[in-house]
């Protein structure tokens, strides 16, 4: 199945399912469906809160490979998958940029929209979307994905949708991570020790909290396809190291 299509600079940037799943935290082929199935109530409740026609989540492995776990309809299911097969748009921008991009009239001539999204924008011009509003999902620098919202209707979104969606954001990066991680290990004594070692020294690195050095050994792993317990040794044998700036 493939996921992506050619870089326009030049050789193939999205890879097939195959390479996704391998990409994923180590576990069955089932383990984008148990993401999708766990996060699906969190994103529409995030979808609602908004106040939009829809969105779409994204994942995104630390080679650049995009996989689709979530949209509300077959407009965000376009949207998702155009981004993918070209290698531009909103959602792009938002994860190599590290912030949002709020594009609430993609018809605007005063923006730069039609020079940043040459193809994308022409192609979803059937679609009658107004406006587009991209959310990377951060757990530190570590970009796990992004959090799409489209409406029909063309303006920003006010501060309350924006502050709903963030914290939105917030939720379903923490499920992810969560869902990441095997079955039964938090009742793994020996592995989960060991992780709780290398978390100690990442705190000490980040100059963080013990909370936030744990949540950047996870979403490295996430996005790297490491298990945590195989990233957490690299830590403590002081093969890899953290930054607080570190991308």
């Amino acid at each position: 199945m493939q996921v992506g299509g050619e870089d326009p600079g030049g050789g193939t940037r999205w890879a097939h399912m195959d390479d996704v799943v391998a990409a994923t935290p180590p576990g069955s082929g089932e383990w984008l469906q148990r993401v999708s199935a766990g996060i699906r109530p969190a994103c529409e409740s995030a979808v609602a809160a908004a106040d939009v026609d829809g969105g779409g989540l994204a994942l995104l492995s630390s080679r650049g490979v995009r996989s689709v776990v979530f949209t509300s309809d077959d407009v965000s299911e376009v949207l998702e998958d155009l981004q993918i097969d070209l290698a531009e748009g909103p959602c792009i921008d938002a994860a190599t940029d590290r912030a949002p991009v709020m594009a609430g009239d993609l018809r605007d001539a005063k923006q730069t929209y039609a020079a940043r999204w040459p193809f994308f924008l022409p192609r979803i011009d059937a679609l009658g979307v107004g406006g587009i509003f991209a959310f990377p999902l951060l757990v530190g620098p570590v970009v796990l994905g992004t959090f799409e919202l489209y409406r029909v209707a063309r303006g920003l979104l006010d501060e309350s949708q924006v502050s709903a969606t963030v914290e939105s954001t917030d939720v379903l990066g923490r499920a992810i991570l969560d869902l990441s991680e095997p079955p039964g290990f938090g009742d793994m004594g020996g592995p989960r020790t060991f992780v709780h070692q290398a978390a100690g020294m990442v705190m000490l690195q980040i100059d963080g909290t013990i909370d936030e050095a744990m949540a950047y050994l996870r979403a490295r792993a996430f996005v790297e396809g490491m298990r945590l317990v195989d990233l957490s040794a690299e830590v403590v044998r002081g093969d890899r190291h953290f930054r607080k700036d570190e991308e």
